[in-house]
């Protein structure tokens, strides 16, 4: 169908009207929703930065607390370290005297076993030992049976005084047990030497009836005396010889294991083998000690007579209960207490 002219053109107009309205309501639709958007952005940067400028200020008790807490935690650690350093300060102190202390106790156990050497030298100093059977013989005129008699008498007397010496030595400690034993052989000679002795008595010459000190031989007049004064020589004699016996060895080993205990050697083979060694020394200066005093008192009894000697043999036991003093005391008598006050509790 064919539209007149003024038809088409009114057509084309409105047409063209219609289409410029849906592009400027296109448009602004476009600009509105673009303009919303821009409004949205705006919000929500303004809500941001309202919650940036809030956060902080609600913040800054926790950021205070947390400086303060740090704070305190670095105080805390330099006063560790500096705990941390005093205590090493302390501890290298202490072990400056442990070694200290330790090498001292070192010394003092070395000048010990030296003690211990002169002791068994001092007990092989005897010099009667090989001149007793001629003096009671010859100087106390005792028969071949008197002497077998008071070697019987000495060997039951140390035989029974064996029996409790050895728990004396733990109860009384090593030190006072040698010093006994030294005090012991000491008394026996000089009771020994006592018995050769004269008395002074008054006495009357018949020629003139005058009264006049005589000398009494003791072992011609007085055998009840003279026995009294033997008796009481084995008697000593086997109490020397019975507290001796043992407790040189007892306290050598027990120097012996404080040595190692300070030297931190704990081995009982060391210990031992010291043991050894040291003994093999000490058997070494002992004999020769023993041949020299028979050689030297064999001289004497020539020069001045053989009770003289067997008084002067008692000397070397008394210098020997001298010497026992500076011994430090032994573990002995320290281990019984100890025995004893844990057998109590």
């Amino acid at each position: 169908m064919r539209l007149p002219r003024g038809a088409a053109t009114v057509t084309v107009t409105v047409t063209g009207i219609a289409l410029a309205l849906a592009i400027a309501t296109g448009t602004v639709t476009i600009l509105g929703a673009v303009a919303g958007a821009t409004n949205a952005d705006a919000k929500a940067n303004a809500n941001a930065n309202a919650i940036v400028a809030v956060v902080p200020s609600r913040r800054q008790p926790h950021t205070a607390t947390a400086t303060a807490s740090t704070t305190a935690m670095e105080d805390q650690r330099n006063s560790t370290q500096g705990d941390d350093r005093d205590c090493a300060v302390e501890a290298a102190a202490n072990n400056d005297d442990h070694h200290s202390n330790k090498n001292k106790n070192i010394r003092a156990l070395k000048r010990q076993l030296r003690l211990l050497v002169v002791i068994r030298c001092l007990r092989a100093a005897n010099l009667a030992q090989p001149l007793l059977v001629p003096y009671y013989s010859r100087s106390l005129g005792l028969k071949p049976t008197g002497v077998l008699w008071l070697g019987s008498l000495y060997s039951a007397m140390v035989t029974v005084a064996e029996l409790p010496s050895g728990i004396l030595s733990d109860r009384l400690g090593r030190k006072t047990t040698l010093h006994i034993a030294f005090l012991g052989f000491a008394s026996s000679l000089l009771l020994t030497a006592l018995a050769s002795c004269k008395l002074i008595a008054p006495g009357t010459v018949a020629s003139t009836s005058t009264t006049t000190p005589i000398s009494i031989s003791i072992s011609t007049t007085m055998p009840f005396l003279l026995w009294g004064c033997l008796g009481l020589a084995q008697f000593a004699r086997a109490i020397g010889s019975s507290m001796y016996s043992g407790t040189d060895m007892a306290f050598l080993y027990e120097v012996i294991r404080k040595y190692n205990n300070n030297s931190n050697n704990n081995s009982n083979a060391v210990a031992n083998s010291m043991l050894l060694s040291i003994e093999s020394r000490n058997v070494f200066y002992t004999t020769l000690t023993e041949a020299s005093a028979a050689a030297v008192g064999g001289w004497l009894s020539g020069a001045v007579g053989l009770p003289v000697v067997v008084a002067l043999a008692a000397v070397p036991f008394l210098l020997g209960a001298v010497v026992a003093l500076f011994f430090l005391e032994s573990t002995g008598a320290a281990t019984a207490s100890a025995s004893a006050s844990a057998s109590a509790s």
